[in-house]
Protein backbone atom coordinates (compact mmCIF):
# COMPACT_ATOMS: atom_id res chain seq x y z
CA UNK A 1 0.00 0.00 0.00
CA UNK A 2 1.08 3.46 -1.05
CA UNK A 3 0.01 6.84 -0.39
CA UNK A 4 1.19 8.80 -3.71
CA UNK A 5 2.00 9.02 -6.91
CA UNK A 6 5.79 9.16 -6.02
CA UNK A 7 5.60 6.05 -3.90
CA UNK A 8 3.71 3.85 -6.52
CA UNK A 9 6.81 4.27 -8.94
CA UNK A 10 9.75 3.28 -6.16
CA UNK A 11 7.48 0.26 -5.41
CA UNK A 12 7.52 -0.20 -8.94
CA UNK A 13 11.28 -0.48 -9.37
CA UNK A 14 11.33 -3.09 -6.57
CA UNK A 15 8.90 -5.13 -7.59
CA UNK A 16 6.59 -5.69 -10.28
CA UNK A 17 2.79 -6.25 -10.06
CA UNK A 18 0.10 -7.67 -12.16
CA UNK A 19 -2.55 -5.30 -10.89
CA UNK A 20 -2.96 -1.45 -9.30
CA UNK A 21 -5.90 0.56 -7.75
CA UNK A 22 -4.90 3.91 -8.85
CA UNK A 23 -6.82 6.42 -6.44
CA UNK A 24 -6.77 9.64 -9.02
CA UNK A 25 -6.45 12.20 -6.34
CA UNK A 26 -3.53 11.41 -4.33
CA UNK A 27 -1.09 13.65 -2.53
CA UNK A 28 2.48 14.89 -4.52
CA UNK A 29 1.24 13.24 -8.02
CA UNK A 30 -2.21 12.21 -8.87
CA UNK A 31 -3.07 8.74 -10.37
CA UNK A 32 -3.75 10.18 -14.55
CA UNK A 33 0.09 11.79 -14.15
CA UNK A 34 1.12 8.46 -12.05
CA UNK A 35 0.00 6.04 -15.05
CA UNK A 36 1.08 8.10 -17.71
CA UNK A 37 4.96 7.99 -16.08
CA UNK A 38 4.16 4.27 -15.46
CA UNK A 39 3.14 3.54 -19.40
CA UNK A 40 5.96 5.39 -20.24
CA UNK A 41 9.00 3.98 -18.38
CA UNK A 42 7.19 0.14 -18.03
CA UNK A 43 6.13 -1.30 -21.33
CA UNK A 44 4.37 -4.46 -19.35
CA UNK A 45 3.59 -2.16 -16.21
CA UNK A 46 0.59 -3.21 -13.98
CA UNK A 47 -2.94 -3.25 -14.99
CA UNK A 48 -4.38 -0.26 -13.87
CA UNK A 49 -8.45 0.66 -12.42
CA UNK A 50 -8.71 3.86 -11.50
CA UNK A 51 -10.55 4.81 -8.70
CA UNK A 52 -11.99 8.10 -8.09
CA UNK A 53 -14.93 10.77 -6.36
CA UNK A 54 -14.89 12.94 -9.06
CA UNK A 55 -17.89 13.23 -11.77
CA UNK A 56 -17.40 10.48 -13.82
CA UNK A 57 -18.25 11.68 -17.01
CA UNK A 58 -15.57 14.96 -16.35
CA UNK A 59 -12.96 12.05 -14.89
CA UNK A 60 -13.45 8.65 -17.35
CA UNK A 61 -12.38 10.71 -20.58
CA UNK A 62 -9.18 11.71 -18.63
CA UNK A 63 -8.73 8.31 -17.20
CA UNK A 64 -8.62 6.38 -20.19
CA UNK A 65 -6.51 8.50 -22.11
CA UNK A 66 -4.11 8.08 -19.69
CA UNK A 67 -3.80 4.62 -20.26
CA UNK A 68 -5.70 3.23 -17.33
CA UNK A 69 -7.75 -0.23 -18.08
CA UNK A 70 -10.86 0.14 -16.56
CA UNK A 71 -12.53 2.88 -14.07
CA UNK A 72 -15.13 2.98 -10.92
CA UNK A 73 -16.00 5.23 -8.73
CA UNK A 74 -16.05 6.28 -4.98
CA UNK A 75 -18.14 4.85 -2.68
CA UNK A 76 -16.08 1.56 -4.00
CA UNK A 77 -19.11 -0.62 -4.83
CA UNK A 78 -17.87 -4.39 -4.27
CA UNK A 79 -19.89 -5.96 -6.91
CA UNK A 80 -17.80 -3.44 -9.18
CA UNK A 81 -14.45 -3.67 -7.89
CA UNK A 82 -14.62 -7.53 -8.35
CA UNK A 83 -15.91 -6.84 -12.07
CA UNK A 84 -12.94 -4.63 -12.61
CA UNK A 85 -10.32 -6.92 -10.84
CA UNK A 86 -12.01 -9.93 -12.79
CA UNK A 87 -12.17 -7.82 -16.44
CA UNK A 88 -7.76 -6.83 -15.80
CA UNK A 89 -7.21 -10.09 -14.77
CA UNK A 90 -8.40 -11.72 -17.94
CA UNK A 91 -6.51 -9.43 -19.75
CA UNK A 92 -3.42 -10.57 -18.29
CA UNK A 93 -3.93 -13.80 -18.76
CA UNK A 94 -4.72 -13.71 -22.11
CA UNK A 95 -1.31 -11.55 -22.68
CA UNK A 96 1.12 -13.99 -20.78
Amino acid sequence: MVVNGQEVLRALEVQAYDLALMDVQMPEMGGIETTKLIHSRWSRGPKIIAITSFDPELCREKCFSAGVDDFINKPIRINELYAAIDCSMCMISSNA
